[in-house]
C-alpha cells in the first residue's frame, strides 16, 4: 500500500514542477488517483506501478485502470485520461489512453506494443525523471 502512494505522490510533485496544480484523491478506491489541471486542460490520472511491466498480470490490471478511468464522465477537450506506470525499478510511462481501442482484446494488445517500445526505449513518452 504504502509504495503506491508513494508513486503518487513522486507523480503529483513532477506534475507540480511542470507548472500543473495536482490533487490526490486521496483512500480512492475509484479510477482517479490525480486529478492535475492547468488553465486550459485537465487531467484525470490512475498510477500504477509493477516490477514486470509486460506480464500477463500486469496488463490486466492495466486493462481494467484504462476501462475505469473511461467511466469517468470528461466533456471532449478540456479533459484527457492517462495511466501513469512506474516500472520498479525504472523510469515512468506517461500515456494518453483515450485514442486506445474500446474492445479489451485490442486495448491490451495496444497497451503491450506502448510497453515494449517503452521499455526498449523507443517511445515519446518515456520519462526518466519523475
Amino acid at each position: 500500500m504504502r509504495s503506491r502512494i508513494r508513486y503518487e505522490y513522486e507523480a503529483m510533485h513532477a506534475l507540480e514542477r511542470e507548472g500543473w496544480t495536482v490533487t490526490r484523491s486521496a483512500g480512492s478506491h475509484g479510477p482517479v488517483d490525480l486529478i492535475a489541471m492547468n488553465a486550459v486542460h485537465v487531467m484525470l490520472i490512475q498510477v500504477k506501478s509493477a516490477a514486470d511491466v509486460a506480464s500477463s498480470a500486469t496488463l490486466s490490471v492495466l486493462v481494467d485502470a484504462v476501462e475505469a478511468l473511461r467511466t469517468v464522465p470528461a466533456p471532449p477537450g478540456a479533459v484527457s485520461r492517462w495511466l501513469f506506470l512506474r516500472a520498479v525499478p525504472g523510469p515512468w510511462l506517461r500515456q494518453c489512453v483515450d485514442q486506445y481501442p474500446t474492445s479489451r482484446p485490442d486495448l491490451r494488445c495496444a497497451l503491450a506494443r506502448t510497453i515494449n517500445r517503452w521499455r526498449d526505449g523507443k517511445h515519446a513518452s518515456r520519462s526518466e525523471e519523475i
